[in-house]
C-alpha cells in the first residue's frame, strides 16, 4: 500500500508542475497599465491683458470686457475665469474683479471710469390736447426715452411752459446724472368742444342743433366744423363750417334717403389761418328725406 500511495502522490506533483507555468503567464498577462495626466494650473498673474479703457454709460450695466491672453492662447470668460463688479450701474469709477478658475488661479483687478451718455433724448408727450382754461396749470405726463429705452426720472428735468391762451406750447427736458442732453415735446391747448343737441332729416339734407357756449368757453373760440357721412368710419365726409354766432346750420346737396353720420367740433384761428380744434363729439345718425 505504501508504494501504491507513493506512485499517487507523485503523479499529483508532476501534474502540477506542468500547469504551474502556464497560471503564472495568464496572471501576468490580464495586468491592466493606467496613464497617469498631471494638470498644471497657471496663475492668472503671468497673463496678459489689452481693451482695458474708460467706457459710455449703456443703461442698467456698463461692463468692461478685457482680452485676456496666456502667450498666444486667449482665455474664454466661463471656462478660465468669471468676472464681478463694482458701481458699473451709474457713472463714476467701476471696479472689475477677474477670477481665475479651471486650469487658472489668482485674480486680477481693473479701474474703469464710466461717463455720461451724450444724447437728443425723444420726449413722448402721452396725452397732446386739453381744453383751454384761463386759471388752470398745464403738466401734461411725458415719458423721455434713449431710442426705445426709458430714461428714469431721476436722469433730467422738466420745465413746463406758461400758458396763456389757446396755441401749441414746448416742454423742456435737460438730462442729467447718467445722461448729458436736451429734448423737447408739445402739446396744444384748444376750445372746448359742444356736443350735439338735435338732428332732423330734410330733403337731400339735415338741420343740426348744438348746445349753446356761454362766458368762458365762448370767448375762446372762432366757430364750430359739422362732418357728416355715410360711412361709419368717415373716409369719405362732407363738411361745413360756420361762425360762433351760429347754434343752428342746415347741412345740405346731400343724398335723398340715406343714413348720415355726424359729428362737430369748435375751432379757433390763430394768426395766419392756423386752426386750432377740439376734440369730436359723439356721433350721432339723421336720415335724409
Amino acid at each position: 500500500m505504501r508504494k501504491i500511495v507513493y506512485g499517487v502522490a507523485v503523479s499529483l506533483a508532476m501534474s502540477l508542475m506542468a500547469v504551474a507555468p502556464v497560471l503564472a503567464e495568464e496572471i501576468t498577462t490580464e495586468q491592466d497599465t493606467e496613464t497617469v495626466t498631471e494638470v498644471v494650473v497657471r496663475s492668472l498673474e503671468n497673463c496678459s491683458y489689452s481693451n482695458v479703457k474708460d467706457l459710455v454709460y449703456a443703461g442698467k450695466r456698463t461692463l468692461l470686457k478685457p482680452e485676456i491672453k496666456d502667450g498666444e492662447i486667449t482665455l474664454v470668460e466661463g471656462q478660465d475665469y468669471e468676472c464681478s463688479y463694482q458701481n458699473e450701474t451709474k457713472v463714476g469709477e467701476a471696479t472689475l474683479t477677474v477670477t481665475g478658475i479651471g486650469n487658472y488661479s489668482g485674480t486680477m483687478t481693473f479701474n474703469y471710469n464710466i461717463t455720461p451718455k451724450k444724447i437728443k433724448a425723444k420726449v413722448v408727450v402721452k396725452k397732446k390736447s386739453f381744453p383751454y382754461a384761463k386759471k388752470k396749470k398745464y403738466k401734461p405726463e411725458i415719458v423721455v426715452k434713449d431710442g426705445k429705452t426709458v430714461i428714469p426720472k431721476s436722469n433730467y428735468k422738466v420745465t413746463y411752459p406758461k400758458t396763456k391762451g389757446i396755441g401749441t406750447y414746448t416742454i423742456k427736458v435737460r438730462l442729467k446724472n447718467n445722461y448729458r442732453g436736451t429734448g423737447k415735446g408739445k402739446f396744444q391747448l384748444v376750445p372746448y368742444n359742444t356736443s350735439i343737441a338735435k338732428l332732423t332729416g330734410t330733403k337731400k339734407g339735415f338741420t343740426i342743433l348744438w348746445k349753446a357756449m356761454i362766458g368762458e368757453k365762448f370767448n375762446n373760440f372762432t366757430g364750430y366744423e359739422v362732418v357728416c357721412s355715410t360711412e361709419k368710419n368717415f373716409k369719405h365726409k362732407k363738411s361745413y363750417k360756420c361762425s360762433k354766432s351760429f347754434r343752428l346750420i342746415h347741412a345740405g346737396k346731400l343724398k335723398s334717403k340715406k343714413k348720415y353720420y355726424v359729428k362737430m367740433r369748435t375751432f379757433k384761428i390763430e394768426g395766419k389761418k392756423k386752426y386750432y380744434f377740439s376734440s369730436w363729439s359723439k356721433v350721432k345718425t339723421v336720415k335724409t328725406k
